[in-house]
């Protein structure tokens, strides 16, 4: 190779170093000056990203758009406040409630979905089986394609919600919630994409969360709260 083409490497390198100089100083010296929210949000997803190893953070926009292209849902979560209807039992809450209620209506009333909910039988439960129910008592054969497991609470360990994904070919993705840098006023969620090996160990947990509590439909679960 010439003289000419390793020029033009080091011209390159030294041009990328001198903008990343460049851009260090300014953002250095414009945290000394202002604290900006923005940064900070962008400095915990840098970590997030280098700690755990994974390189895609999606916003809910992105899992609903997986959602509904899925074929059975997997969701792990408390109180599912996420998919019940702003209204009802669930009107005085301070959560962001909701943001998924048109993406689970909408698979309910025209796919053939399922969908299974792992739920914490805590003290709460029959206030959110109550409110799904409210949210979806007008489809007509919800009764087989929800069902849910009911989770001693001694024995619920997800800290957050958690939703796995099977796709029409067969295919699982599973997607975490972060509750650190999402805004629950302003409906901006964001998700960890976990990578395979977690993956495979969500698979192994529900198939052991399933024979241990053996499913559950809405109807028996509303006569069971009655």
């Amino acid at each position: 190779m010439s003289g000419n083409f390793y020029l033009d490497v080091i011209i390159i390198v030294l041009i990328q170093s001198l903008l990343l100089y460049l851009y260090d100083f300014f953002i250095t010296k414009y945290r000394e000056k202002k604290s900006d929210p923005l940064i900070e949000k962008l400095d915990l997803i840098k970590a997030i990203l280098v700690s755990t190893k994974h390189d895609r953070i999606l916003s809910i926009e992105q899992i609903q758009e997986i959602e509904l292209h899925s074929q059975a849902i997997y969701i792990f979560s408390k109180n599912m406040f996420r998919d019940v209807k702003n209204s009802g039992q669930f009107s005085k809450d301070l959560y962001n409630i909701g943001t998924f209620y048109p993406t689970v209506q909408s698979n309910l009333r025209n796919t053939d979905i399922k969908y299974s909910y792992f739920i914490k039988k805590d003290s709460h439960w029959k206030h959110f089986i109550h409110s799904f129910y409210d949210s979806y008592r007008s489809i007509t054969d919800i009764n087989t394609k929800v069902n849910f497991h009911m989770i001693k609470s001694n024995k619920y360990f997800f800290y957050d919600e958690i939703y796995l994904y099977e796709s029409k070919e067969g295919e699982f993705s599973a997607f975490e919630f972060l509750p650190s840098i999402s805004d629950e006023k302003e409906k901006r969620l964001f998700y960890l994409d976990l990578d395979k090996k977690q993956v495979q160990r969500l698979i192994t947990i529900k198939d052991s969360l399933q024979k241990k509590y053996p499913k559950i439909s809405l109807l028996e679960l509303m006569k069971g709260s009655c």
